[in-house]
């Protein structure tokens, strides 16, 4: 949108950042700890006697950074951020090569680093009654074809607008996990 009389004036900059970028990531989880009956009417006792089972990276889990085809990148030792640099992130989803590559996913297929993509990064915490608990990070490609956002704001006290259209890499986080145990009342009914 222009004032009355104002001309718009488009200009395109391509600025190779992308792989400048780095992600920090802490994450934590808890679980309620059931009695090994599974009987349900002991469910809220447990539970208000802080009955929950409560992990965190910077205390306790350790983080496995996972490759594409699933084998074990580097570990990251509790304590400390899962640091994350953008040429690691690509590789974890075997897109190591494909910045610069045509995107399969648009007709016109332009370059990935013009149309953008997303990354999704999924850490995956299986319980386990090990002392020491870990959690799985791993990424993928998502399907989405263009990945851009807008930009509107007023640069100076005369008016003047800048509109933006930012294309780039979108990071998505996913959490999940699995939680196991044995039901006695389930066993016997």
């Amino acid at each position: 949108v222009t004032a009355p009389g104002e001309q718009l004036m488009a200009q395109n900059y391509i600025v190779p950042f992308t792989e400048g970028f780095a992600v920090g990531l802490t994450y934590f989880y808890e679980l309620q700890q059931l009695p090994w009956s599974g009987s349900v009417h002991h469910v809220h006792h447990v539970a208000s006697q802080s009955g929950w089972i409560q992990r965190s990276s910077m205390q306790d889990v350790k983080t496995v950074l996972l490759g594409r085809d699933g084998k074990e990148l580097r570990a990251v030792e509790p304590g400390t951020e899962v640091q994350l640099v953008m040429q690691e992130i690509l590789e974890m989803a075997g897109q190591s090569t494909q910045l610069d590559m045509p995107n399969s996913l648009i007709q016109q297929q332009p370059i990935n680093r013009l149309s953008g993509m997303e990354l999704s990064l999924h850490v995956d915490c299986p319980h386990s009654h090990k002392i020491r608990p870990t959690c799985f990070l791993s990424a993928r490609r998502t399907i989405r074809d263009w990945t851009l956002r807008h930009e509107k704001d007023v640069i100076n006290a005369d008016g003047k607008r800048r509109v933006r259209e930012l294309h780039g890499i979108r990071l998505k986080f996913e959490p999940g996990g699995s939680y196991w145990r044995f039901s006695l009342s389930k066993l016997v009914r």
